[in-house]
């Protein structure tokens, strides 16, 4: 092998190692787990038919206690007050607002 190509080498072999290579793994994000007792979010309830959620979007309450959320998911109402989230959780009544995990 000449000079030359021991130097060219390194430039040829590396570029076909890092095809071989897997790309990195992105880093996982977890959410803290909220401290029992004190709720992480809140909706409030407001007088004429509104509700105020945690990120100060106002939404109108229907006829049966629900509401559509902006992304259109339907919130329901259960029968105990309490709201019941698209995702499964329970916001819990606490007077005229609602505390959610």
């Amino acid at each position: 092998m000449t000079t030359s190509a021991i130097r060219l080498a390194p430039f040829v072999l590396i570029p076909l190692l890092a095809g071989c290579m897997s790309p990195p793994q992105a880093p996982r994000t977890i959410q803290p787990a909220p401290v029992a007792g004190q709720p992480a979010k809140i909706i409030v309830a407001e007088a004429g038919g509104t509700y105020v959620l945690p990120d100060g979007t106002r939404v109108l309450r229907d006829g049966a206690g629900g509401f559509t959320l902006p992304n259109g998911d339907y919130v329901r109402r259960a029968p105990t007050g309490d709201l019941i989230l698209p995702n499964g959780n329970v916001c819990r009544a606490s007077g005229p607002n609602f505390l959610c995990p």
